[in-house]
């Protein structure tokens, strides 16, 4: 049996539809560019419609389309998702060029975030204060990352804290080669927690699949949009070249091609409406992303924590000596 879900198929087909729909606009816009009288005095969007009617009804036509479509959006979804994903070192070089490109903030820092304040000279957040001080999260990390962070037992926590921060807003962890253990360390954290909350049938691992869903979904949107116009850019600089060789090696149609200049081009085949559109797809998602990954990572961490925090609760409640009520002889 297949395990799917309708709001898996929902966030797949609207990833596919739209890169579905950048491609025509691609399509269609090089064409003006560059092939002769090809699309001049369309708009895209009633181009777009006209195309789509007229194949409406052709057998399996809605059958292909549902196809493209849904292994747009898996491609699509896979390729966002590594760009963001916070392991560079299986990276192919397309990957790492477009994650550039895009300005999206990497998975890491958005989990280091959760637990310091970046932009208030690196203080805890009042979660990061409570994991952090947790002892066997600490020993846990340090194990695993190799480190020693927060674990001098002759300090304490607040001292401990103190120095580290010191080493943060100076950026001295930069200067001794730490910076890269420190945020292993972190991550080790992270890792260890969001793995407790997989391991659990219920909660809170449906919460966490219900978030991670549409954190696939805002992040394949926002990502999109912002290589697009990338593209869009490199485009409009291919045409200017374009043009220009065109003027001096075709001197007999020098006064056609000064009717038809590049920025003329770029008023009327960019769509404005399109492109407004776009863009508010894309300042929205960017949005709802940030939104959808802190409540994420928040989430791992808090969960994990509670449970630590109730564990060695108990532990503690085991270890105090049971008064007896019988009478002393």
């Amino acid at each position: 049996m297949f395990d799917l879900k309708l709001t898996d198929v929902f966030s797949t087909l609207c990833i596919g539809i739209l890169t579905l729909s950048l491609i025509l606009y691609f399509y269609f816009i090089i064409n003006k560019f560059f092939v002769k009288n090809k699309f001049d005095g369309d708009v895209y969007l009633e181009w777009l419609k006209k195309t789509l009617e007229s194949s409406y009804e052709k057998n399996g036509y809605m059958v292909i389309a549902f196809v493209i479509v849904y292994c747009l959006g898996v491609i699509s979804g896979d390729l966002t998702g590594r760009m963001t994903d916070s392991d560079s070192a299986h990276k192919g070089w397309l990957l790492k060029e477009l994650k550039k490109v895009s300005f999206m903030e990497s998975q890491d820092g958005a989990r280091k975030d959760a637990l310091l304040d970046s932009t208030n000279n690196w203080k805890l957040t009042q979660l990061g204060n409570s994991v952090l001080r947790s002892v066997p999260i600490i020993k846990n990390a340090n194990q695993i990352a190799g480190t020693k962070f927060l674990c001098d037992t002759t300090r304490s926590f607040d001292e401990n804290w103190k120095k580290l921060n010191a080493l943060l807003i100076s950026d001295s962890l930069n200067k001794n080669n730490s910076r890269k253990s420190f945020n292993n360390f972190l991550q080790q954290i992270y890792y260890t927690g969001k793995n407790w909350c997989f391991s659990k049938d219920h909660e809170p691992l449906n919460e966490l699949k219900s978030i991670q869903n549409r954190i696939d979904l805002s992040r394949s949107m926002v990502l999109l949009v912002a290589f697009s116009f990338q593209f869009l850019l490199v485009i409009v600089i291919l045409n200017l070249f374009y043009t220009s060789y065109n003027k001096i090696t075709k001197k007999k149609e020098v006064k056609e091609l000064e009717k038809k200049t590049t920025w003329d081009l770029i008023f009327h085949l960019f769509q404005i409406n399109f492109l407004a559109l776009l863009f508010i797809i894309g300042y929205v998602s960017r949005d709802c992303y940030n939104i959808n990954e802190d409540n994420y990572n928040k989430r791992a961490y808090g969960y994990y924590v509670s449970e630590i925090n109730r564990v060695e609760y108990l532990k503690r409640i085991d270890e105090i000596p049971i008064k007896s009520n019988k009478p002393i002889n």
